[in-house]
């Protein structure tokens, strides 16, 4: 049997480390149990922070085929991404509205016809 050589003991010990660091095993078991949606929804959450959930929600329930503007009150990236449809244009008849503040809101709720809602989020239709 060959001597393990002390280089080899370092890499060893250096890689379990790492895996250690980075929390390698536990984040395998997560990715195992839970699907994308569920990662997803619980990175942005359902109706607060970014909304995916509300968003993802909306586009499944209404079978969206073009791009809608999402709107945000509170400072968050946006979340058009969640949703976008390359090559498609945006349909201004419809909006998503993410943790909506009536005090400090520039969209003028009057305007419009709610469609769903949940929480603060809502998907409205612009009246005619």
């Amino acid at each position: 049997m060959k001597p393990i050589k002390k280089e080899n003991i370092i890499y060893l010990t250096l890689l379990l480390l790492i895996t250690i660091y980075f929390n390698f095993f536990e984040n395998i078991y997560v990715i195992y149990r839970s699907n994308i949606s569920e990662r997803l929804t619980k990175d942005y959450g359902y109706c607060e922070r970014s909304s995916y959930g509300f968003v993802k929600y909306v586009d499944k329930k209404y079978k969206l085929n073009n791009n809608i503007t999402i709107i945000n009150d509170e400072e968050y990236p946006s979340s058009d991404a969640f949703i976008y449809k390359p090559k498609k244009n945006y349909n201004n008849k419809f909006l998503i509205l993410l943790n909506y503040n009536e005090l400090n809101s520039k969209i003028d709720m009057s305007q419009y016809i709610i469609l769903e809602k949940f929480k603060n989020c809502f998907y409205l239709k612009k009246n005619d």
